[in-house]
């Protein structure tokens, strides 16, 4: 397999989310990271709804092959391990401006860089597995790199714990 992600591809392939039963992968997954960002408990929920509209439209472009895995910015690039099979990426995704509230007042401007993981392997068409998500922290630049390949592990691990169950997808077709 090589580095090119189907999301990447201009072909693309079909998106699902671990644990997901309800059949809608993409919105899960949208509400996983929105809760993953932190930013939700404290988000009017017109803001909620904004950010998992925004991820639900990158991932259906992810699904149908649009995201840049070349151009700056990335949208998705590989991570681990490069070969062989199965092959993991990392789907980047940044939230850092905010609307004006209802009121007119502003609220300050965050920032927030989540990243999804998911595995493709050959076995499994072009089928491409979310498997676990967070925010990315930069609050130590010492630390970035080493929190990083932790939460990658965890992806790493879930794919290998979960492989049985086919990570809790009711009938996953491969």
């Amino acid at each position: 397999m090589s580095g090119i992600s189907y999301a990447a591809d201009g072909v693309g392939g079909d998106f699902y989310w671990r644990d997901c039963v309800t059949g809608n992968y993409k919105q899960e997954a949208a509400t996983a990271m929105v809760n993953a960002s932190g930013l939700a408990e404290t988000a009017p929920r017109q803001e909620r709804e904004r950010m998992e509209d925004e991820l639900l439209a990158k991932l259906d472009r992810l699904e149908a092959g649009l995201l840049r895995q070349s151009d700056k910015p990335l949208d998705v690039r590989p991570i681990w391990p490069r070969s062989p099979e199965p092959s993991f990426f990392e789907f980047r995704h940044r939230f850092d401006d905010i609307d004006d509230d209802v009121d007119g007042s502003r609220r300050g401007s965050y920032q927030a860089l989540l990243r999804l993981y998911y595995v493709q392997a050959l076995d499994f068409s072009r089928a491409m597995v979310g498997l676990h998500c967070h925010r990315k922290d930069v609050s130590d630049p010492d630390l970035v790199k080493s929190r990083q390949d932790a939460e990658i592990k965890k992806a790493v691990d879930l794919y290998s714990a979960r492989f049985g169950d086919r990570w809790g997808i009711p009938g996953f077709p491969y």
